[in-house]
């Protein structure tokens, strides 16, 4: 599971910084895939993350967008979508672990 360590919630803007894990890349696109992400797309994750520090990574999908901008030991990851917050923090808590207030 990946570590989730600041939300920010904006109407349809939601940002996250993970913690970047060896395993980063696996575990990320099972999240894609859950959310129906096409195989073109998920196919620009499918790479160590580590490899990719400094690099912005677009993830699009009819009515979402997804941002990655990988660092040395996190990613920042912005969902630009409409889907209901309660649902998106369903699908999130299957694949990542949130901080604890």
């Amino acid at each position: 599971m990946l570590k989730i360590i600041k939300i920010e919630n904006y109407v349809d803007i939601h940002y996250y910084v993970i913690l970047l894990e060896n395993d980063f890349h696996n575990l990320f696109i099972s999240f894609l895939n859950e959310l129906g992400f096409n195989s073109g797309e998920i196919s620009k994750v499918d790479t160590p993350f580590f490899n990719l520090e400094g690099e912005y990574l677009p993830l699009l999908k009819e009515n979402m967008r997804i941002h990655l901008f990988i660092e040395k030991e996190k990613v920042n990851m912005v969902i630009d979508t409409k889907f209901p917050q309660g649902r998106l923090n369903e699908i999130l808590k299957k694949h990542f672990s949130f901080p604890k207030n």
